[in-house]
């Protein structure tokens, strides 16, 4: 055992190569046999496959349910105030919404890791008419593993992600792309 460990570490090219392989390895078996999760066993959201449900208060503190949308595509848009990319992209959200009134737009505010009343100023301040609900306990966050803002999914009237873009501001060119993309989808 002695003389293998001598000889490979005299020829670190040897042990590297073998370290990065069981390294390879050891990431295609954990990405195949153990698929994304969040916690409570449930996929982690991708395209393809059903859009975690939500429930979580409006403006106004009534409770609304993603599922409440279906029927029509829905873009879920997750932001906070204090995120400068998301408001860069917020005015852009509200042009496009504008321009398409079949499509539902979601801004989800991040409120367990914002501050609601800054939100609702911001919003106030920038003229912003969407439909925002408030995760104030980030069950929703959690559920969809935001991991960073703004988030963005694209949704079929069925509630099937279609799409999704971590990462932002998106521009008013990126969103019609995406929303040209799944109205395409649904005429089918």
């Amino acid at each position: 055992m002695s003389s293998l460990l001598s000889r490979l570490t005299s020829r670190p090219k040897i042990l590297g190569a073998i370290l990065i392989s069981t390294a390879l390895i050891w990431i295609g078996v954990t990405t195949v046999l153990i698929p994304p999760s969040v916690p409570g066993g449930a996929s982690a959201p991708r395209p393809g496959f059903m859009a975690p449900a939500f429930e979580l208060p409006d403006q106004e503190g009534s409770i609304r349910s993603l599922a409440e949308f279906r029927g029509s595509p829905v873009i879920v848009n997750f932001w906070a105030s204090w995120c400068s990319p998301c408001k860069a992209e917020m005015p852009a959200l509200e042009r496009v919404q504008k321009r398409h009134p079949d499509i539902m737009f979601l801004a989800v505010n991040v409120t367990s890791q914002d501050d609601q009343a800054a939100a609702l100023q911001f919003l106030a301040n920038n003229g912003i008419t969407l439909q925002v609900l408030f995760d104030t306990q980030g069950l929703a966050s959690q559920k969809y593993q935001i991991n960073g803002l703004p988030t963005t999914f694209f949704l079929d009237s069925d509630g099937i992600i279609q799409d999704f873009v971590i990462g932002g501001p998106l521009s008013e060119t990126e969103l019609e792309s995406h929303l040209e993309a799944l109205i395409k989808g649904n005429e089918r």
